[in-house]
């Protein structure tokens, strides 16, 4: 009979030692005798010196990551099965527990960095790995610039079936962070505040934030000016939603409120001069929560951008309040022409 060895999951860690072909399973150990049987406690076979581990969710491994998913998770392999680790990089060697599992592959989360990859980078946002606003703020710039690419060119040959055309070269931004016109926050009623922020990770929990670092510094602003004027409604859950919107040529910044039909008339009265709660905010529209309600727009609500085509005409375009736009705070004027350059020698 083949002696089975059963550990407690919560406590367990797994090495591998490379002058060896053996894995050792470390934890506390117990005796069949005296070991309560779980379902969920994984076990080890030991037979001629090889122990042969079965992975289950809760269960710590230690995984080195060879490269980069399309969404930002570090790919390792354990149990002879692919595992993706998000907030890891190329190199990185960490004790990840197991979050889930599938026939082909794991999904983990970090619980110990023991070796960092030269590809990582500190985030400067306190709340980055719980907020779902960012992925890839732990890399280097230039490794987000060639997992995007990397990514671009996958897409074009999976599902798009084109393989034989040349990809244009990544415009870097001038900007690693500072850079997000449009920002979609969610609002929620918790006793004698709002809560404002995103939403967390494959949650509907609400993340709040001080400062986010990918948005323009003008909607930072702004936000900070609405907060005081969002608490004075504390006693009616009126809010669901605010879209911040930067209107590149003005310098200014538009807010969409998503809120309950009854609070457009006192909302009307709040608003109606926009400057007055903050001078970078030009116009504000509420939007009333059920079909047939029109949109109640105070002030200017239009977001204007331009650029320079290369025949030397300024292009000037508006976009409204309710159309979904995502420009580049520093590249609309720049953008155009690369692209117009980039297509008309690749034709020519």
């Amino acid at each position: 009979m083949v002696p089975i060895l059963q550990m407690r999951y919560s406590t367990m860690t797994i090495s591998h030692h490379s002058n060896s072909s053996t894995d050792y399973v470390q934890g506390n150990r117990h005796s069949p005798e005296t070991q309560e049987t779980s379902e969920r406690s994984p076990f080890a076979f030991k037979a001629k010196s090889c122990y042969l581990f079965i992975m289950d969710v809760g269960t710590l491994t230690k995984v080195k990551i060879d490269r980069l998913a399309h969404l930002g998770s570090g790919v390792g392999r354990v149990d002879n099965r692919v595992i993706f680790i998000p907030f890891t990089a190329p190199g990185d060697t960490v004790i990840a527990r197991i979050t889930q599992k599938k026939k082909r592959f794991l999904h983990g989360e970090i619980q110990e960095i023991v070796s960092q990859s030269p590809h990582r980078n500190p985030s400067p946002c306190d709340v980055f790995g719980i907020c779902g606003g960012c992925h890839w703020q732990h890399l280097v710039y230039p490794t987000q610039l060639e997992l995007k690419t990397k990514t671009f060119r996958d897409l074009l040959c999976r599902i798009g079936k084109i393989e034989s055309i040349e990809q244009l070269p990544i415009i870097p931004s001038p900007r690693e962070y500072s850079y997000r016109c449009r920002v979609q926050l969610h609002a929620e009623y918790r006793g004698r505040e709002y809560a404002l922020g995103f939403f967390r990770e494959t949650s509907h929990k609400i993340i709040q934030f001080q400062y986010c670092h990918i948005s323009d510094p003008l909607i930072n602003s702004v936000l900070q000016g609405l907060r005081p004027i969002l608490n004075l409604w504390v006693p009616k859950p009126t809010i669901q939603r605010i879209d911040l919107n930067v209107s590149v040529d003005d310098e200014k910044v538009i807010a969409i409120l998503h809120v309950s039909p009854h609070f457009i008339r006192e909302g009307r009265a709040i608003f109606r001069n926009p400057q007055s709660i903050h001078q970078q905010l030009m116009g504000v529209v509420l939007v009333g929560q059920g079909r047939g309600r029109r949109p109640v727009e105070i002030g200017e609500t239009a977001a204007k951008y331009s650029w320079n085509s290369p025949r030397g005409i300024t292009i000037r375009y508006r976009v409204g309040p309710l159309s979904f736009s995502q420009d580049h705070s520093v590249f609309p004027m720049s953008i155009p022409n690369k692209i117009n350059v980039s297509f008309t020698s690749y034709w020519n």
